[in-house]
């Protein structure tokens, strides 16, 4: 109840949509239980990552989730309280993905005029 245990370090890797964003707390679970970001491992893990990376290269491998927060913070301020302190799943879902939206049809009307 209080220290993580393997069964929760795999929930914490795992891509299943009731997993994402869940068991952060490293050594002690009992943050997680504390915060509402506790999940006990109910189904298989599936790992891996949410989207695709089209890269070997290792130092990108391990920041381009960072590279792109920051990407996204400087394009558009004012989802910036939501990318700071939101859910990755939050955040991509909403403001920022209507305002990337929003910049893909203005890339087309350029290309159309």
């Amino acid at each position: 109840y209080i220290f993580t245990t393997p069964s929760h370090h795999r929930v914490h890797h795992a891509t299943n949509a009731k997993y994402i964003d869940k068991n952060y707390g490293s050594t002690f679970i009992i943050w997680d239980r504390m915060f509402g970001t506790f999940q006990p491992e109910e189904e298989q893990a599936i790992y891996g990552i949410t989207k695709p990376v089209n890269s070997h290269n290792p130092v990108y491998l391990v920041f381009h989730a960072w590279m792109e927060m920051f990407r996204d913070l400087w394009r558009y301020p004012k989802a910036s309280w939501k990318i700071l302190f939101g859910s990755p799943t939050e955040y991509e879902r909403n403001e920022v993905k209507k305002m990337k939206m929003a910049d893909v049809d203005e890339e087309q009307k350029r290309k159309t005029a």
